[in-house]
């Protein structure tokens, strides 16, 4: 019998998870929209993937923006995955719960970025978290985080360099290399998308 509720609530959770959409006109982009049951969370996941190789049956690189409505209070967060991420489910904040009533470790990634176009003379390096799902998201500015720049600061610059290239900043032997996104489809659906007004 507790094989067959927990047979049932997964098939339900599985029913339940919104499925991404393809933007009109943007191949390369995909919206995921939902509110998350157990947080309450309501979310906007904006995902712009580099554009395929033919042949290759590997996800390509990944740039992901995250608009949060939490009880009347906006959040904004973004993601990187250079490849072979095929997970782009919504990751609830943490919260503490009877099994798990600490926040665990986290793996913490130097990433540098650049702007496309843009004359400057050394790229911009933050801090990045590995996700359990391969994702590494962008460490916002915090008691706890050594960024200082929050996600609009950014956004201010990709209105004049919609091309952004990020990579690791100390490079390790198996390392991906640096990948270019070009933005204006996601810079675009991210002002037309009320939740995600600033």
């Amino acid at each position: 019998m507790t094989l067959l509720l927990l047979l049932s609530g997964a098939g339900l959770w599985a029913q339940e998870a919104p499925t991404p959409q393809t933007v009109p006109d943007q191949p390369n982009l995909l919206r995921v929209e939902g509110v998350d049951a157990e947080t309450h969370v309501h979310y906007v996941r904006l995902l712009l993937s580099q554009p395929g190789i033919a042949d290759s049956t590997s996800a390509p690189p990944r740039l992901t923006f995250e608009c949060l409505e939490n009880a009347g209070k906006l959040d904004f967060k973004w993601y990187v995955s250079f490849g072979g991420i095929t997970d782009y489910r919504f990751l609830p904040p943490f919260h503490p719960t009877p099994g798990v009533p600490y926040h665990l470790g986290e793996t913490d990634v130097d990433l540098n970025l650049s702007y496309e176009g843009a004359l400057q003379h050394k790229p911009y390096k933050g801090s990045w978290t590995l996700l359990s799902t391969g994702e590494l998201r962008y460490r916002n500015p915090g008691f706890h985080s050594p960024n200082l720049e929050p996600l609009s600061f950014f956004l201010s610059i990709l209105k004049y360099y919609p091309a952004i290239r990020i990579a690791y900043a100390a490079p390790g032997k198996n390392d991906p290399a640096g990948v270019v996104f070009h933005t204006e489809p996601l810079l675009k659906e991210l002002k037309e998308s009320p939740a995600c007004a600033q």
